[in-house]
């Protein structure tokens, strides 16, 4: 994944501050978590929804106020910024905004393929005893899968404005869609069971499309970090057009790339939960969704903080990067030589 490898990451984290640390923190602790849930719910027990997203509603929160934080710190760093160190200044700000954005997708993606799959496994192996094999829907989810990432890879490959990057997205639903494939194996007839298995499978969907749409989010923020770095080695009068064709082509582009894998991942999570419509109403499953949406607003609140301070931001950026101020002109007269008389 050239562009978005292991160098990328590391050079993410370096320039990202203290956020990188509490993302990588919470993610450590989410794996360690999830291994367990995992393991519990393959004995036979039934773990609630939320207990599977305690760790990602953790990791956005400290993205979205990391990224906040720096905006607002860059804004005040850049208003006391001489005119020979602006750019400077505004490099470093938003290489901490976008590492953070980037990191924090990064490890969601491998969270969202994580839920899916330990999810699933937990899901299948804990109620073996009240379920039977069903081949049908890992069958049809497999084809849709296959067939999606297939497209997405050779869009890419074929698309000079879409950066090799955005190969996440194909890998990140690849990857979620197993679980997917685990979860559809398994069917009942059992009314308890059969709400524990469609609560299971919302939960592994849900996962797939997290990943995926944490994919995106990175290909999208990892372009618009790589137009920035642009910026600086262009002439004043030339950074809006790059700005603009940055955003418009490899931005925009890596987004519809990204729009589409999400697209796939909803249609195979709802593939994997139509199997189970009789149970979708069931209590077990509205007591999930009801939780989880409560559960989240948290997260909502923080994103909500992301985005108002991004107008400012911009604007800051528009008016002393794009349009920097006109060199002053000084006063002939004022500033004439001195007149020496013999």
């Amino acid at each position: 994944m050239s562009g978005g490898g292991l160098a990328t990451i590391a050079e993410m984290f370096r320039h990202g501050g203290l956020p990188m640390y509490l993302i990588l923190l919470f993610t450590v602790l989410s794996c360690m978590w999830l291994l367990v849930l995992t393991i519990v719910g393959m004995m036979g027990r039934r773990i609630p929804a939320v207990l599977w997203w305690g760790g990602t509603i953790l990791i956005v929160i400290a993205g979205c106020v990391g990224a906040g934080v720096g905006m607002i710190e860059s804004l005040d760093a850049l208003a006391m910024a001489t005119p020979e160190n602006r750019m400077l200044m505004i490099a470093r700000g938003f290489a901490m905004v976008l590492n953070v954005l980037g990191f924090m997708a990064l490890a969601n993606i491998l969270l969202g393929a994580a839920i899916a799959i330990g999810c699933a496994l937990a899901s299948v192996v804990g109620t073996r005893e009240k379920t039977e094999w069903r081949i049908g829907v890992p069958a049809g989810v497999t084809v849709v899968t296959v067939l999606g990432c297939a497209v997405l890879v050779g869009w890419i490959a074929m698309s000079e404005n879409v950066a090799p990057v955005a190969l996440w997205i194909p890998f990140a639903l690849f990857v979620s869609s197993l679980g997917i494939v685990i979860a559809g194996s398994r069917s009942t007839e059992d009314e308890k069971c059969g709400g524990r298995l469609a609560s299971d499978r919302f939960t592994v969907g849900y996962g797939a499309m997290w990943a995926t749409g944490s994919a995106t989010v990175f290909a999208v923020v990892y372009g618009t970090s790589q137009t920035f770095v642009a910026l600086e080695s262009v002439a004043p009068e030339e950074r809006r057009q790059l700005f603009e064709h940055g955003l418009s082509e490899m931005v925009v582009h890596s987004g519809l790339v990204g729009v589409f894998g999400l697209g796939i991942a909803a249609l195979i999570a709802a593939m994997a939960t139509a199997a189970m419509a009789q149970y979708v109403l069931s209590r077990t499953v509205l007591i999930d969704a009801a939780i989880c949406f409560v559960a989240f607003l948290p997260t909502l609140a923080a994103f909500g903080f992301l985005v108002a301070q991004t107008p400012e931001f911009y604007s800051g950026f528009q008016d002393q990067i794009l349009e920097p101020p006109p060199p002053v002109e000084l006063d002939e007269e004022e500033f004439s030589p001195p007149v020496y008389r013999q």
